[in-house]
């Protein structure tokens, strides 16, 4: 019971016993008895002040679980605040959303500019005294030399992740004992399965990525198992090295997802890593000049109640949800590029022959009128008596024709790999959750555009038509997207449309009669 007491308490208390206790026993047989019964009654003096003290940080650990924080990260909290770091006394650790994650909420109201989080340099996991020699050569040297250069490597993520086993390694004794146990066992499989990432982005533009990707991850795990061989003294079996790549590849995607990019390189920052990205963060992270703390401050007012949130930079879902197993709706950095003109990968390809749809409506209108002026002259190349004004407008017509269709064409190829995958198991299905949001919101781009190419068709349709018509009228089939969009797609459909309107004024591409009805459809 005495050793399982003792166990139980934390390291500085059983350091300083066990201290205390060597140099008891040290007096005792160099001073004799009598000065060993005088320490005998100090050390029986300075005994309660040791309960006192382990009470105080039971109590400290204790008083944070009572108020939902986990019992882990509330002796983490204890430990950085030994260390010398300080938190805001609102900002808290708890559960949140479906999947059970952790996140930072405000238990109070916190006022823009308040720091929130500040953890000195002591305590936060960098790469100094990694050691792996030739892993700088190994990154310089091309793939036939026995080097990885061609995959364009991080050598520094790469030392954090050899410092982060490392302190693995050293179990309890090591400086970070108490951070690892916040760090999740495991990671969603759309960030570590090459299948679930094909199932989930097939038919997206993010298709092409994934071979590359793991390509890149497979020259990574390679280099980590050579440096890990260096400082090993692993015994090589099979099961060893099963059990290493697993381990390799959790501290790979703990970088990858954790870290944070710091003009000195990447860095893990204990209680730091648990709060969220938002495209609307409320909180941003900085480096102290002075001091080297990492701290977390807010930049508007948090209401209580509110997630604390900040910024992973600008990445779109298809990064999101690879690195980090998430994604955001209707996120301004996704991309959808469609080629009407099917020239994107050949030598002819001009910088407007595809179209980028986004949730930017901005870029996305003008992506469109760009799109539009690329096949328009694509099409008087192959149609010389297209160049003629009075066939501007049959020529605009057919320029529509071009980039609807292969909009709505898009669209349901989106849609319907929605569909067909919805038919797995139910844990298949759990898997790609978020791959279905990504790619219902790529296939509301599409539909936004060819809603928008409908409409401005149906508007062309309405105006005088001059003249005998060389070209064959053609007509696109109501797809009747527009009343299903959301607000945003709608919002990219509509801009699209005065952006059309606005480019076919401005330059008079259209016969006088129609132009004039078009000015007058806005009086």
């Amino acid at each position: 019971m005495a050793q399982d007491d003792e166990e139980g308490q934390q390291p500085s208390v059983r350091r300083f016993r066990r201290w205390w206790l060597t140099r008891r026993l040290s007096l005792a047989t160099v001073l004799g008895p009598s000065l060993s019964k005088r320490c005998s009654v100090l050390c029986l003096a300075l005994l309660p002040v040791l309960v006192v003290w382990r009470w105080l940080l039971s109590t400290r650990a204790a008083s944070l679980g009572r108020v939902g924080v986990p019992a882990e990260v509330a002796k983490l909290i204890v430990w950085l605040e030994d260390s010398g770091a300080e938190f805001h006394e609102c900002a808290q650790i708890q559960l949140c959303g479906s999947g059970g994650g952790r996140c930072v909420a405000a238990r109070c109201a916190i006022k823009s500019g308040q720091r929130l989080a500040s953890v000195p340099n002591s305590a936060q996991v960098r790469a100094e005294g990694s050691v792996c020699p030739s892993l700088s050569t190994w990154l310089r040297k091309p793939t036939h030399e026995g080097g990885v250069a061609e995959m364009h490597l991080n050598g520094e993520s790469m030392l954090l992740m050899l410092k982060l086993l490392e302190e693995v390694s050293l179990g309890s004794g090591g400086h970070w004992a108490l951070y690892l146990p916040t760090i999740p066992e495991g990671f969603p499989a759309i960030m570590r399965k090459e299948a679930v990432q094909r199932q989930c982005f097939a038919g997206t533009n993010a298709a092409v990525h994934i071979a590359r990707r793991f390509e890149r991850q497979a020259a990574l795990l390679t280099l980590l198992h050579r440096c890990r061989d260096y400082s090993s003294s692993a015994d090589g079996s099979a099961a060893t090295r099963e059990r290493e790549e697993h381990q390799l590849l959790w501290a790979v995607h703990v970088i990858g997802s954790r870290a944070y990019e710091t003009p000195a390189g990447p860095i893990l920052v204990p209680f730091c890593d648990m709060f969220n990205d938002s495209p609307h963060n409320n909180a941003e992270w900085r480096l102290n000049s002075e001091s080297d703390a990492f701290e977390i401050v807010s930049k508007t007012h948090i209401s209580s109640g509110d997630e604390i949130t900040i910024s992973y930079g600008s990445k779109s879902n298809e990064q999101l949800l690879t690195h980090y197993g998430f994604l955001h709706q209707f996120n301004i950095n996704d991309v959808l590029h469609i080629d009407p003109l099917g020239m994107d990968t050949g030598a002819l390809a001009s910088p407007g022959s595809r179209l980028a749809l986004s949730f930017d409506t901005t870029d996305a209108a003008r992506s469109f009128i760009t799109n539009l002026a690329s096949v328009r002259l694509h099409l008087t190349l192959g149609h010389p008596e297209l160049k003629d004004e009075k066939q501007s407008l049959a020529l605009e017509r057919k320029a529509l024709e071009l980039v609807g269709r292969s909009c709505a064409e898009e669209a349901k190829v989106l849609s319907s790999l929605d569909q067909q995958q919805g038919n797995g198991t139910a844990t298949q299905q759990e898997q790609l959750k978020a791959c279905f949001g990504y790619r219902s919101q790529v296939a509301m781009l599409a539909q936004a555009c060819a809603s928008a190419v409908d409409n401005v068709t149906t508007m062309l349709q309405s105006l005088p038509q001059p003249g005998p018509k060389a070209v064959p009228e053609f007509h696109v089939e109501s797809t009747g997207w527009a009343k299903q969009l959301p607000e945003l797609p709608r919002m990219v459909q509509h801009d699209m449309m005065a952006a059309w309107e606005a480019d076919a004024a401005k330059k008079r591409r259209l016969p006088h009669e129609a132009l004039q009805a078009l000015q007058q459809r806005h009086v």
